[in-house]
């Protein structure tokens, strides 16, 4: 799958510390995609557009139809266009809407069709206005999002992401108000939103300072006691010193 992604200054600083760890990433670019065949077989939820312009009232949160006005000029500016082969491409007019942990959107998930009215790909848009640029990912697949609606019982389920791109399915609430409840789409079991937050911003980076970072420190202790032999190769020393810092 080819892939194109923006990243803002939070997820830069995620990658940091988590380089070597693929389950940072959105679990949801890799596993849920249909291959070209089946992708008129796809379920696409769109998003209503009264609900949308009623969403957008918070300051927070990026109007739908002005988003998707940039992220054409983006694709443009970007180059995105040409790089994805989408000459004569069109957006659907609503976006799926990914929500963050307090029920607002996070993400807009805009499909992508070609001259014949395929889908070809899925252009990920950022839903908050805070954001330096609003594409946040490119994508040549369209996601397979009744997979992870199914996981959930309810009868109109949305889909959320955390801070760290883990993905849950159930039910909103309130904007600014927790999920009334969600479930893994790892392990299809029930999450209790009093272990969840959203986090966002300088909130991230001291998460990070204080529950990450210190797991990733060296403990001194081992370099306590480093036997005489160790202590004499000038090598190990090297390692020894290098390892600290």
């Amino acid at each position: 799958m080819n892939k194109r992604e923006l990243l803002s200054i939070p997820f830069c600083v995620i990658l940091l510390f988590a380089c070597n760890n693929e389950d940072l990433s959105p679990e949801i670019l890799g596993s849920s995609i249909e291959s070209n065949h089946k992708r008129q077989e796809l379920y696409i939820p769109y998003a209503d557009s009264v609900e949308l312009k009623a969403l957008a009232q918070n300051k927070k949160v990026l109007d739908f139809e002005l988003a998707r006005k940039i992220t054409l000029l983006e694709m443009n500016e970007t180059g995105f266009v040409q790089d994805m082969a989408w000459n004569g491409y069109h957006l659907a007019p609503n976006p799926v809407v990914i929500y963050n942990l307090e029920s607002w959107p996070k993400f807009y998930d805009f499909i992508a069709f070609d001259s014949e009215n395929n889908a070809i790909g899925t252009i990920r848009v950022n839903a908050n206005r805070k954001n330096s640029s609003v594409i946040n990912g490119v994508y040549s697949s369209v996601f397979d999002y009744n997979e992870f609606l199914t996981k959930s019982n309810a009868s109109n389920p949305s889909i959320f992401m955390d801070w760290k791109g883990e993905q849950f399915v159930g039910v909103r609430s309130k904007g600014g108000k927790a999920p009334k409840q969600i479930i893994s789409v790892d392990n299809g079991t029930p999450v209790l939103m009093e272990n969840m937050r959203e986090l966002e911003g300088e909130e991230i980076i001291q998460h990070m300072e204080t529950h990450i970072l210190p797991t990733l420190i060296p403990d001194q202790r081992a370099f306590e006691k480093v036997p005489d032999y160790v202590v004499a190769d000038e090598e190990l020393n090297k390692e020894i010193e290098y390892g600290k810092i």
